[in-house]
């Protein structure tokens, strides 16, 4: 099956699940690419005992990036994961490159060694903190994790610190508000990356809607497969949202996942409508 060519646009704050190195690399790369042609400044952290010896930097040059003239003008920023996670550090390097008259940040780093530099309280205050600081400055970031290494209540945990929503090699999640956008494929090979991310985005919804009940949105006009697992998690990981008085609509599905979800009969699921484009 193909890899997803075509998604939404990039929420500001997003977890991006890689399964190789070269995808992590590719994903980063072409992420802080966009910066620069915004304009803004880019900034990231990795490891230094890189496979390979490949790095962001290699990457971008190899895209046809100057990198050192990029360094030179304060475009681009490498900063070792020592000086890049401490706590208050990263409202120290937003906040000088708004100073150094940049009209927003753009910054990239690899989640997995934030959480083995910082103890877990750290580790989630700093999450946390990211996601404070992309609301209330003009700054989007992405975190990577291993896909492997993130699952079970670790894969909760991570994607209901990131309630925007996720992209891995074969489905993405981005949530806005009491929208949630699908794309891509999901099988049994992510459908737990698609429970955790709805089982975020509702609780997110529910979070911002204080005592109203929730009318959530999951626009499926981009979905290509959905499985029946994938459609059963659909159910389940909205269940605490209906069960409360909300309401869940499946909007826009192509005609083979339309037919997948009346033969399913989501439909007939309590609070979950299926609404589709008149022909």
């Amino acid at each position: 099956m193909a890899l997803v060519t075509a998604e939404p646009s990039w929420p500001v704050h997003f977890l991006h699940l890689y399964a190789t190195d070269t995808e992590r690399l590719s994903t980063s790369s072409a992420w802080l690419r966009r910066g620069l042609q915004l304009g803004e400044r880019v900034v990231w952290s990795e490891p230094s005992d890189l496979p390979g010896g490949r790095s962001v930097a290699s990457v971008l040059e190899e895209g046809g990036v100057d990198v050192v003239a990029a360094r030179a003008a304060g475009r681009l920023v490498q900063l070792p994961p020592a000086e890049f996670y401490p706590p208050g550090s990263q409202v120290t390097i937003v906040d000088q490159a708004l100073a150094d008259g940049f009209p927003a940040v753009r910054i990239a780093a690899d989640g997995d060694t934030a959480s083995r530099t910082l103890s877990p309280a750290a580790f989630v205050e700093s999450e946390r903190m990211v996601e404070v600081l992309c609301r209330t400055r003009p700054m989007s970031y992405m975190c990577q994790y291993e896909r492997s290494l993130t699952v079970g209540s670790r894969l909760d945990q991570i994607s209901e610190i990131h309630p925007q929503g996720l992209r891995e090699r074969r489905g993405q999640v981005y949530a806005s508000g009491d929208v949630v956008e699908l794309a891509g494929e999901f099988d049994m090979s992510n459908e737990d990356v698609l429970g955790a991310a709805l089982r975020a985005a509702s609780g997110a919804a529910s979070g911002a809607s204080g005592n109203r009940s929730v009318a959530l949105e999951i626009g499926l006009s981009r979905v290509t497969f959905l499985s029946r697992g994938a459609c059963r998690v659909l159910v389940l990981a909205t269940e605490p949202l209906r069960m409360a008085g909300g309401v869940v609509r499946l909007a826009g599905p192509q005609p083979h996942v339309e037919a997948a979800l009346r033969v399913l009969e989501l439909g007939n699921v309590p609070h979950m409508q299926l609404v589709v484009k008149e022909p």
